[in-house]
């Protein structure tokens, strides 16, 4: 096949690149560099959030320790056995747990308008 054949068919064939020369592309788009957490700058969202996370583990931590506390002083006056202890104890985590779910879906609501 000759050079004029291949130009004049329906489907041409390009010549072959010189070895070393990288393809011309047209126009390649800008590949977006990814943001890292650490080159955000600090701001007033970042302090919010921290605060609001201390203060959930400081309540639920307030929370168990009045319940361990209020076992143990309750243990004086109605002996309890291991079994009976345990389940009012886990109750406490049971209620902190399901709390945390129903009150998650309704800051939800609020949230998800903004």
């Amino acid at each position: 096949m000759s050079h004029q054949d291949t130009s004049s068919s329906a489907f041409p064939i390009s010549p072959p690149l010189h070895a070393g020369t990288p393809p011309i592309h047209p126009q390649d788009p800008p590949t977006p560099k990814p943001v890292l957490l650490d080159d955000i700058p600090l701001n007033r969202f970042h302090v919010k959030i921290a605060g609001l996370t201390f203060g959930a583990h400081f309540t639920e931590g307030y929370a168990l320790g009045t319940v361990g506390y209020a076992l143990a002083s309750m243990n004086r006056q109605m002996p309890l056995d291991s079994f009976w202890m345990g389940a009012i104890g886990s109750s406490a985590l049971i209620g902190i747990f399901l709390g945390s779910l129903v009150f998650d879906q309704i800051t939800l609501v609020p949230g998800a308008k903004q």
